[in-house]
């Protein structure tokens, strides 16, 4: 390969990925097909809104076609929008550059219109069931400061949910530890992660190497991965990319070792927050008919460390701020050990994620 086609290359790889690490706030992937960009939705109401985009930037132009409309912007670029499932597709020879010099302030120029239309957000709260009146401080209203008994499926699995999403929102880093964690729970984490792409929040697992009976974590992982590439968006396409869920996993880490203590936690710049259960964040809890223990409580940073982190081994690993998006060492404290992964690059994986023999 040439040294300038390399290059090419390197910058088409840069521009796609600055895009996808800086967002817009349109609910747009932007994918890279080696000879052109494609940019998808989870709806074909796009479709509408991006005639209404180029015909307001282009009003001099022709846009023909019937299901798969067409416009050449300028010389070397075509432009396709498909009326079925909203697709916009970028060719031609100077693609690339119309793409880096247009392509953002089209998007953000039009961002009133676009977010009146079905978004990613709104289906997986659906999906996860985040949409109805059940929200966290209605939950939290009906919980004591000492804790209670409450039911799993109906209160503990929301509250458990509905704390995750408040806390990868705000952008902080949060803390799922257990040890037994399924396929579905798991599901719930990424997908929370990916609808709040914007906050690039970190997500923190800590469970035991075999945390669903006999399967390891990779292989619930693998089963986790599965079931967000099953959901489907209105237009009957796949609701995330496989770009944007690369992009989610790079966001979460998972840690193992020795413990039987359940919680979710969050760290924030002044304070932390915590919800301490009985309930395992399994099917065995959270969809079987069953009352666990749960408490909501608040702290100080210092004090989740070293009353809730520390016992476990993973006060010097979490809180180093040097740490790149792949850690691959271990650290430890008294009985507890642990590896630690990330996900972006298959090949980092310590020996703990090989496959099952």
């Amino acid at each position: 390969m040439s040294l300038g086609r390399s290059l090419g290359k390197r910058f088409r790889a840069n521009l796609i990925e600055t895009f996808q690490s800086h967002p817009c706030h349109q609910e747009l992937d932007v994918l890279d097909r080696s000879d052109h960009i494609k940019v998808v939705a989870c709806s074909s109401e796009v479709a509408t809104w991006w005639l209404g985009r180029f015909r307001a930037a282009y009003p001099q132009d022709h846009l023909s076609g019937d299901r798969i409309v067409k416009l050449h912007p300028e010389a070397g670029v075509t432009l396709q929008i498909n009326r079925d499932d909203g697709t916009l597709r970028i060719k031609g020879r100077n693609h690339l550059k119309w793409f880096e010099s247009n392509f953002r302030a089209i998007v953000e120029d039009g961002s009133a219109e676009l977010s009146t239309s079905v978004s990613t957000a709104q289906i997986l709260d659906k999906y996860l069931r985040m949409n109805d009146e059940f929200t966290v401080p209605y939950l939290l209203r009906r919980l004591p400061p000492s804790g209670a008994l409450k039911h799993g499926p109906t209160y503990i699995y929301r509250l458990w949910r509905g704390l995750l999403d408040h806390w990868v929102e705000s952008g902080d880093d949060v803390y799922i530890v257990t040890p037994h964690l399924d396929a579905k729970r798991l599901a719930d984490a990424i997908l929370i992660l990916a609808k709040h792409r914007l906050a690039m929040s970190r997500l923190h697992v800590f469970t035991v190497s075999h945390c669903d009976g006999e399967n390891k974590y990779n292989k619930v992982l693998k089963d986790a991965k599965e079931m967000t590439r099953d959901l489907k968006g209105p237009n009957k396409k796949r609701l995330l990319s496989e770009e944007r869920l690369n992009f989610t996993l790079n966001r979460l880490e998972a840690k193992f070792g020795r413990f039987r203590c359940k919680l979710i936690a969050v760290c924030r710049e002044n304070h932390a927050e915590v919800m301490m259960t009985s309930a395992s964040f399994h099917h065995w809890c959270f969809e079987n008919e069953g009352t666990d223990s749960v408490a909501f409580f608040k702290l100080s940073a210092k004090e989740l460390i070293q009353q809730y982190l520390a016992p476990l081994g993973l006060e010097h690993s979490v809180f180093d701020s040097d740490q790149d998006s792949v850690v691959a060492s271990t650290s430890s404290h008294g009985d507890s050990t642990f590896e630690t992964s990330t996900f972006g690059d298959e090949s980092l994986r310590p020996a703990s994620f090989a496959s099952d023999p």
